[in-house]
């Protein structure tokens, strides 16, 4: 079936390129760039749509056409498209997939387009063999949300242990109002809380080649103890939370049935848009530290990548540093603010980023991540210098959001999940 699927899009895509292709023929001048990206959200079409028109105004020779996709299977579909040559001239996705396209060899250095835009913060770059092959465009994290309202009436405005949060959310369960809540449905992203414990608590996921995970073996010992800690939360969510996705467990702060969860910074565009008199009531931390680790944040970062194969090369270069500069930058940023943070170091104390309401409410939030970039971590970079590209087949499997919610369901132990998602994370990581 998936197969089947992937066969389907790839007969899509050809389509849209002859499409594109005849487009540009019939004009006699034009060139066509093709991109794809998995921000498929209204404001987020809405900001493409500006920085396309405003690119094809300066370059009235060049069309541009987006293909909005979904995000499941995707990267299976780009590398089918381009052992097929009718992949699009760039993509929009992540650090760990940007390396295994160059271990493919089908991606264009990128070091004069990240020279020409100038500021890039350093920290949000990893050279391939000596070069860049993507352009970082924002990075996002994940913070533990509360109700500041609530944890001042129980006495703890701003909780600083794991003890304190344990603490907060009892004292926060009263009547209808839950103190936690949290993402199940089987999700990637229930992983992600775990593994930012694991960090915070000073220890690693993966070896130092990313060919073996530590968390059943080596640091056994603290991945229990934060599913432990998880679990303990847990008992003052909703009942049937495990049945509850990204966006509905969002929801449940936002419309005032929990009162925390860790969540990414989408959270206060959410608020924003559906009960923006919460806003003032709402704070966020970064995930407490244990055993006296230095604080690391997630490093939700997407990039560009250009792939060697295009057809308008320098067309392409010239849309991607059109859409990192001047205003088109910021209406990107603004977008989903707060969930999208500047890494342009100039952007950062640029008035009109600072305009938009909600980051200027939210700035001690986005203050978080910018203080710890050189802490900015996703599995797949999780040693510094390396990509482990094969990482994200690991925490994005099913495995382990499938045995984390029978761990909370009751259906297994602490340990017997912990075995579950190690074993299958040294399969993939073995193959």
């Amino acid at each position: 079936m998936k197969f089947l699927k992937c066969l389907v899009f790839l007969m899509c895509v050809v389509t849209l390129a002859a499409f594109a292709e005849g487009n540009q023929e019939q004009s006699g001048k034009a060139t066509a760039i093709r991109f794809m990206t998995t921000e498929t959200d209204p404001v987020s079409v809405e900001a493409d749509k500006y920085i396309i028109e405003s690119f094809e105004n300066a370059y009235p020779n060049v069309k541009v056409f987006p293909e909005y996709v979904t995000v499941g299977d995707v990267f299976e579909k780009i590398l089918l498209m381009a052992a097929t040559g009718v992949n699009p001239d760039l993509v929009y996705t992540g650090v760990g997939e940007a390396k295994s396209l160059y271990t493919n060899d089908v991606l264009e250095p990128v070091d004069d387009v990240i020279e020409e835009i100038g500021d890039i913060i350093p920290a949000t770059l990893s050279d391939f063999d000596g070069s860049y092959y993507y352009i970082p465009t924002q990075t996002g994290t994940w913070l533990y949300w509360y109700r500041s309202d609530l944890a001042k009436r129980a006495g703890m405005p701003l909780p600083q242990t794991r003890e304190d949060v344990k603490s907060l959310v009892a004292k926060m369960h009263q009547g209808d109002m839950y103190g936690y809540t949290g993402i199940g449905t089987n999700h990637i992203l229930n992983v992600i809380t775990p593994i930012l414990y694991i960090w915070n608590s000073g220890k690693y996921i993966y070896n130092e080649q990313g060919t073996e995970t530590y968390i059943h073996t080596k640091n056994r010992e603290i991945t229990k103890e934060v599913l432990e800690y998880l679990l303990d939360l847990s008992k003052h969510a909703p009942p049937g939370f495990i049945g509850t996705g990204y966006n509905e467990a969002g929801m449940d702060l936002v419309n005032e049935r929990a009162a925390s969860l860790h969540s990414a910074t989408r959270i206060p565009s959410w608020v924003m848009s559906t009960n923006p008199d919460l806003l003032s009531k709402l704070n966020a931390i970064p995930y407490p530290t244990a055993h006296g680790a230095e604080q690391v944040v997630w490093g939700a970062m997407n990039v560009w990548v250009l792939f060697n194969n295009s057809k308008n090369t320098q067309g392409a270069k010239n849309f991607l540093t059109h859409f990192m500069t001047e205003d088109r930058y910021i209406k990107f940023l603004h977008s989903v603010p707060v969930h999208l943070i500047p890494v342009r170091s100039t952007v950062l104390t640029d008035p009109e980023f600072l305009s938009n309401p909600v980051i200027a409410q939210f700035k001690d939030v986005i203050s978080i991540v910018t203080k710890n970039y050189k802490n900015l971590k996703k599995p797949a970079t999780e040693r510094p210098g390396m990509v482990f590209e094969k990482a994200p087949a690991t925490w994005r499997g099913k495995v382990a959001a499938d045995y984390l919610n029978r761990m909370y369901a009751g259906k297994v132990s602490v340990d017997e999940a912990i075995d579950a998602i190690g074993a299958e994370w040294n399969r993939i990581l073995s193959e």
